[in-house]
């Protein structure tokens, strides 16, 4: 199992499944390791994805400081394993609770993290005042992986 160190020196984990072009996986939750997400329903057939554990969740550690789970500094996590991973640009799929972290990074305006998607559940989708549904925003089932 691969892992890095993210925010805080925390070492985080990530597992890989099938082949292709990266697709990194946040798990909802909140605090739920990724390992629900097993193959994705078969897009691990068209796509590398990549599934990150969050800080204090399956094969990740603890972090040393607790206020550090904030959804800001869980934003930060995937931005290191972006860069850990060496990747200019990021896909990067979230189901329920992991849309918050794109919905932060999107209010970021970062350029590195190119097609959001978050899988559909029974929550309204809702964005914070100050800023819009970015536009790459689709349905799982909408896009062609």
């Amino acid at each position: 199992m691969p892992t890095l160190s993210a925010y805080g020196t925390t070492r985080l984990a990530y597992h890989l499944v099938g082949e292709g072009e990266p697709l990194i996986c946040l798990p909802g939750g909140p605090m739920r390791a990724s390992a629900y997400l097993g193959e994705m329903g078969g897009l691990g057939a068209a796509r590398q994805l990549v599934l990150l554990d969050l800080r204090g969740t399956g094969d990740s550690a603890e972090p040393g400081d607790p206020a550090t789970y904030r959804c800001d500094r869980l934003v930060d996590d995937v931005e290191a394993l972006r860069e850990h991973l060496g990747l200019d640009r990021i896909d990067l799929l979230a189901h329920s609770a992991g849309g918050s972290s794109t919905t932060w990074r999107r209010c970021a305006n970062t350029s590195a993290w190119t097609g959001s998607t978050c899988w559909p559940t029974r929550r309204a989708r809702t964005w914070p005042a100050s800023c819009s549904a970015p536009a790459t925003w689709t349905p799982l089932t909408s896009r062609a992986w």
